[in-house]
């Protein structure tokens, strides 16, 4: 039998996977082990008639739909899927609040606060799919469409929070065809697969969105307790 000394026997024998180093750990992205399903078209229209349109939710919008509000974003839009339930109190709560810290944080923040609710029916099968990986409401903040079609981009930005500045936000490529581009700065592209999953640092580091094939881009964004699925990341990060 080796002998070792004690401190690094202890070390040895009490190391763990701690998720909140790992979030913290400066990574821009890692990928996640989930299986994400093929959706058929009526699906991604049924979710549409279902929801709301993210811009208008947000107030990001003008009189004239086809006119930017800023000239550093150009058609990119989405559907809020499942987020607080009484929208119009929600925005005039959050109307001073989204400098310091985007949607994702906000609804994170004060999920006990306000009544959160799907706006999915409950056999819609995207809804099906992330109460899978979160089968308690609770633990899921927000979840939204964002929607990118051909020509559309966003300019470099970092997500604004008062929070730890780490892997956060769950991001699922359903529709991603070749010419789609999400890049992080000095970090390169993220190399995306169609429906696989990522889980993303927005909040550290600089990053954009461009769509140069023909067909709209269509992501899933989760925002969720992510100790819930602590084991899912430790697996997804041993096997990285």
């Amino acid at each position: 039998m080796h002998k070792f000394p004690k401190l690094i026997e202890e070390l040895s024998n009490n190391n763990q996977f701690d998720l909140d180093h790992y979030l913290d750990s400066g990574v821009p992205w890692t990928k996640l082990n989930i299986d994400v399903p093929e959706f058929d078209q009526n699906v991604f229209d049924q979710a549409v008639e279902q929801s709301t349109n993210w811009r208008q939710q947000w107030l990001f919008t003008n009189d004239n739909e086809h006119i930017e509000v800023d000239y550093q974003i150009k058609e990119w839009n989405g559907q809020v899927l499942f987020g607080p339930a009484d929208w119009d109190a929600w925005v005039k709560f959050a109307a001073d609040k989204q400098k310091a810290n985007d949607e994702d944080r906000l609804c994170m923040l004060h999920r006990n606060d306000f009544k959160f609710e799907w706006r999915l029916n409950v056999d819609h099968p995207i809804r099906q799919f992330v109460e899978k990986l979160f089968p308690n409401p609770q633990d899921i903040n927000i979840v939204n469409f964002y929607v990118l079609p051909p020509g559309g981009y966003l300019f470099p930005h970092v997500d604004p929070t008062q929070g730890a500045r780490a892997l956060n936000k769950i991001y699922i490529p359903l529709k991603w065809s070749e010419g789609n581009e999400f890049g992080f700065y000095k970090w390169g592209n993220l190399p995306i697969v169609e429906r696989n999953a990522y889980l993303i640092n927005n909040y550290r580091y600089a990053h954009w969105v461009l769509n140069r094939s023909n067909e709209p881009r269509v992501v899933l964004d989760i925002g969720a307790n992510l100790h819930t699925i602590k084991d899912l990341i430790e697996d997804s990060f041993k096997q990285a």
